[in-house]
This record gives structure tokens, C-alpha cells and sequence, in this order.
């Protein structure tokens, strides 16, 4: 009897892979700060204070105490002489009234005139008025004062940008580098015996 024999070959496929590693990349510009102090005077901050003091004020009204002093103003000068006129007529109207009293009185017996001197000079009735003159009234007004503070302005300026990245992950290829194979062929024709 004959049994044929095979013969089997086989080839595994090859699998290939490329890796191509990625990059990162980044490019950052240096910043620059300007600083403006809003002065004169570099990197001294002042604040710039507005003091708003209005002066007092004195008010002074004389206008009693001078009119007691007899120093008058022209209406209220001409309304005390009108008043004084007044006074010195009637005081002179009773002047003369006396005078004439005291004329009728030396026509009677003894020695009047010097009873009359002598009552001139002891006359009990003297009076001597002190006037004391009223002080002048005096005001002050005073004002508040006012202070605003204008607080210093800083005014900062950069040129802060975000960063420039360029990236890229990492590139694998696969491939089929060797196909995989099977052969069967038939060698030969072996007899066996039984």
C-alpha cells in the first residue's frame, strides 16, 4: 500500500514597526515692564494732597459803642443834636425860670445874695453819672477745612504673551515586512507492507 508523504513548510509573517518620536518646542520672548511712577522721582510713589483752608472770618460791630462815646454815624449825629437841641431849650427855659426866682427872693429884707451864693455852693443836689460804654460785639467764623488726598496712579505697561509652543506626538508605522506562508507538497509515494 502506498501513503503518499507531504512535506510542510511554513513561514511566520514579519510584522515591522518605524517609531519616530514626537518633539515639544517652545519659544518664549522675554517680558519688559515699564513702570510710570506718574512723578518726576523714579520708583517713589506720592500722593498728591489738596489742602483747601478759606480764612476766618472777624466781624466786629462797633456801632453801640462808638454811639456811646458820642462817635456817630451822620443820621444817628443829627438825631442826638436834634435831642441835645431839645434839652438845652428846655433846660434853658428852666434856667431862666430860676434866675427869676432868684431875683424876686434878693428883693426881700436880710442879706439874700450871700445866702444864695452859699446855697449855690452847698447844693445837695449834685449828681455825678459815670456812663459806661457798651463793648463792641465781635464775631469770628471759622470755616472747615477741607483736604483731599489724590492718590498716586501707577500705570504699568508689559508686553506679556502667551508662549509659542509647536508640538507633536510620537509617529509609530506598522507594516507587513514579510507575508506569512504555508507549502504543502507531496514528496513522495512510501509502500508499506502488512
Amino acid at each position: 500500500m502506498k501513503i503518499p508523504q507531504l512535506q510542510i513548510n511554513q513561514t511566520m509573517g514579519k510584522i515591522g514597526m518605524e517609531w519616530q518620536r514626537g518633539n515639544f518646542e517652545m519659544n518664549l520672548s522675554p517680558i519688559e515692564v515699564e513702570i510710570d511712577y506718574g512723578n518726576s522721582k523714579p520708583f517713589q510713589v506720592v500722593s498728591q494732597p489738596q489742602i483747601d483752608n478759606p480764612s476766618a472770618e472777624l466781624k466786629i460791630d462797633n456801632t453801640k459803642f462808638l454811639e456811646d462815646i458820642e462817635f456817630r454815624k451822620f443820621n444817628s449825629l443829627v438825631k442826638h443834636l436834634r435831642g441835645l437841641a431839645k434839652n438845652k431849650i428846655t433846660q434853658g427855659i428852666v434856667e431862666i425860670a430860676q434866675e427869676g426866682d432868684e431875683l424876686s427872693k434878693i428883693e426881700d429884707k436880710g442879706d439874700k445874695i450871700a445866702q444864695l451864693a452859699k446855697g449855690e455852693l452847698t447844693d445837695p443836689k449834685k449828681e455825678i453819672s459815670l456812663k459806661v460804654a457798651s463793648s463792641p460785639s465781635i464775631k469770628v467764623e471759622t470755616n472747615s477745612t477741607n483736604i483731599k488726598v489724590n492718590p498716586a496712579k501707577i500705570k504699568v505697561d508689559s508686553n506679556s504673551a502667551f508662549p509659542e509652543v509647536r508640538a507633536s506626538g510620537d509617529k509609530v508605522e506598522i507594516y507587513v515586512e514579510q507575508k506569512g506562508r504555508l507549502e504543502i507538497e507531496v514528496v513522495s509515494n512510501v509502500d508499506y507492507q502488512v
